[in-house]
């Protein structure tokens, strides 16, 4: 009995030094920030030069839906941690609305989609279709491959695909998402702040 306990100990030693030389030289986040339901985020918009001021068949509105994800490398996103539809009708105009943080929330990335509809398709048709079709959308949308949106999202226009690598609490993430879609340029700043 004695032996094989001897026999166990030293195994455990040899792998816990084998285990000792294979550590990581980098400094690893022991703490990452977590975001708990008591806490609130704030979100604003600003409309710098809106998608349809030109048209002459439109409303000259935006219609714009925020959606905002926990992004991970995988297949397929959970479902939105944000989803807010908002109407701009003048140049210059902002929006602001509080994000109520419902679960906790390890924040790591988060994947931003900025959505003019033109349509009156609620977001529950919509989410499934980015959940899935995530990583297409966003190459898409980088090589401006208007067709390619359309295929995955009808008449909605994305405007604007930006991933945030760490939300802190505290702290003001502030962005533009700028562009020309079907000939009309567009432009909005987009601030997070915790």
């Amino acid at each position: 009995m004695k032996r094989i306990f001897s026999t166990l100990f030293a195994l455990s030693c040899i792998v816990a030094c084998k285990q000792t030389n294979s550590l990581p030289t980098k400094i690893v986040d022991t703490n990452p920030v977590i975001l708990t339901p008591s806490d609130s985020l704030f979100i604003t918009l600003r409309g710098i030069d809106l998608s349809e001021d030109m048209s002459r068949l439109s409303t000259k509105n935006d219609e714009i839906l925020v959606l905002i994800y926990n992004y991970m490398d995988s297949l397929e996103l959970n479902g939105p941690l944000v989803h807010k539809k908002l109407t701009f009708a003048r140049t210059g105009a902002s929006k602001s609305f509080p994000w109520k943080v419902k679960e906790p929330l390890v924040t790591g990335k988060l994947l931003f989609l900025l959505i003019e509809q033109d349509s009156d398709i609620p977001v529950e048709q919509i989410d499934p279709v980015i959940r899935v079709y995530h990583h297409d959308l966003i190459e898409a949308y980088k090589a401006k491959d208007y067709g390619r949106i359309e295929k995955y999202l009808g008449d909605e226009d994305l405007l604007g695909v930006q991933v945030i690598n760490k939300l802190e609490k505290g702290t003001q993430i502030e962005f533009r998402l700028r562009g020309v879609y079907k000939l009309d340029k567009y432009e909005y700043q987009v601030k997070i702040s915790g």
